[in-house]
């Protein structure tokens, strides 16, 4: 597709050693241990939460104006319901909790970027 590129990291966004050009928006599909047992991983903490504050400062340094981020039913926790985003975040699970944390860093980090 043109205009789009895709950019692939194991570890740190800091693999990425391009000369990229400045992009209008930033889309972040990366997370790490989002099945079974896995979802209750300290990694969910340790690895994924850099990643996300990592991707934003990326984002911001090849100057994006937009960073968009993906969110997780896992942050509502377990509703027997259709969630809305009006419900309140009660997530039961390091994945959960991980993501509902990264998103509220991602709000703050992406204002103080003016993105």
């Amino acid at each position: 597709m043109q205009g789009i590129k895709l950019l692939r990291y194991n570890n740190s966004i800091g693999e990425i050693n391009l000369n990229i050009e400045s992009s209008s928006t930033f889309y972040e599909f990366s997370w790490q241990g989002v099945f079974g047992v896995d979802r209750n991983d300290p990694s969910q903490i340790t690895t994924n939460i850099p990643l996300i504050i990592s991707s934003i400062e990326f984002a911001n340094r090849i100057g994006s104006k937009h960073w968009i981020g993906i969110g997780s039913q896992a942050e509502y926790g377990n509703l027997d319901k259709k969630i809305s985003e009006s419900d309140f975040c009660n997530p039961t699970t390091l994945y959960g909790k991980s993501k509902l944390i990264s998103g509220n860093i991602s709000k703050e980090l992406c204002k103080s970027f003016n993105m």
